[in-house]
């Protein structure tokens, strides 16, 4: 994949080293965008140390999303890299993560990721139909974030063919499954749902 990206992104001004982001979490490309690309390739902008180059999932035997990548390309490594890291640290980036590029000493891993999360599993099939008819997901997925705050985010969801889930994660997967009892409890959407907290180490 690296070697593909410096054929993609060859050729500029700036030369560029780029760097992989595989993220321990699946992310649908609207959700790994607002997360991730777009408020990184900001930061990287903003701080003139590169750009991002592109994205994409990783899919399981299943068919789900088991994993996302982010593509970025760096115009100082020994700056951004570092830079790269300290955004990834602090902007809920699940455990179990790393980023992945090429320098003179071969290929190069750094772990990165601090957030830990928590998947609420909503039951799809055996809830009575007015309630699907009258609550609003929507709704349920703005209380969760406000609620929860500083605490913890959804970052992304998961529809399967008896449960729906909401993937959410934050600081302490301790922290978030303490506040979710209250928000479920409010919520007809939530009956017979499961919570579990959700992996931290790649597949």
């Amino acid at each position: 994949m690296l070697g593909w990206l410096k054929r993609l992104f060859g050729g500029g001004e700036r030369p560029e080293t780029f760097v992989v982001v595989t993220l321990n979490v699946g992310l649908m490309p609207f959700d790994r965008g607002e997360h991730f690309e777009d408020p990184l390739e900001a930061a990287l902008l903003e701080a003139q140390l590169g750009s991002i180059g592109g994205g994409g999932s990783g899919m399981s035997e299943e068919g789900g999303v088991e994993y996302s990548e982010v593509e970025v390309g760096l115009y100082d490594l020994e700056k951004g890299v570092p830079f790269l890291v300290h955004w990834l640290n602090t902007h809920n980036t699940p455990k179990g993560s790393h980023i992945s590029y090429e320098n003179a000493q071969g290929l190069q891993t750094i772990p990165v990721g601090k957030a830990e999360g928590v998947g609420l599993y909503l039951n799809s099939t055996d809830l009575p139909a007015e309630t699907h008819n009258l609550c609003d997901l929507n709704e349920l997925v703005d209380s969760i974030n406000k609620t929860l705050g500083s605490r913890g985010r959804i970052l992304s969801s998961w529809a399967g063919e008896t449960e729906n889930a909401l993937f959410i994660y934050g600081p302490s997967a301790r922290d978030i499954r303490a506040a979710l009892p209250a928000l479920t409890a409010a919520s007809p959407l939530c009956e017979r749902c499961r919570i579990v907290d959700l992996r931290t180490t790649m597949p």
